[in-house]
């Protein structure tokens, strides 16, 4: 899931699991600083959207949280979302708000080769693995990343 969720998602550049918690979160980076005003606003717009989402499709949202750190003019927005009602079609919606807010900012990472087919692909192996997941509680806290190309999954 790891795997599919960085190459189908570009702009994400580290995903960890928090077995305690059963949570994902999902860091993405943006090339200038964001002001608590900015934070606060982002952090309102995707916790409404969540929410209304997960209400038309039924889910109750257990988690969703929004931290931003800001180092060398780069910020690291994380976003803390439970496995238990995130659904690919939210992780696409979220993600494009992420792109419409930050645009250019964004940091999106490619990978060569990929083309509608592959991204459709990818999209639904990430929802039958977080289907998999929602009741499985007992996996190894986890945490990938991309590096020059590729994806490494680490157990923390």
């Amino acid at each position: 899931m790891f795997v599919s969720i960085l190459v189908r998602y570009p702009e994400i550049a580290r995903v960890t699991y928090h077995r305690e918690t059963h949570c994902l979160k999902l860091a993405v980076l943006v090339k200038s600083h964001l002001d608590e005003e900015a934070v606060s606003r982002l952090r309102d717009l995707i916790a409404k959207s969540v929410k209304a989402y997960a209400r038309l499709s039924g889910r109750e949202v257990r988690v969703v949280d929004l931290s931003v750190t800001t180092r060398e003019g780069v910020s690291v927005a994380e976003m803390w979302r439970d496995l238990d009602s995130l659904t690919q079609s939210e992780l696409s919606m979220t993600l494009a708000l992420l792109r419409e807010s930050f645009g250019q900012e964004l940091v999106v990472d490619q990978f060569p080769g990929m083309d509608g087919e592959d991204l459709s692909f990818q999209e639904e192996l990430i929802e039958e693995m977080l289907e998999d997941l929602r009741g499985a509680k007992h996996q190894p806290n986890l945490i990938a990343f991309r590096e020059e190309g590729r994806v490494l999954i680490f157990n923390r």
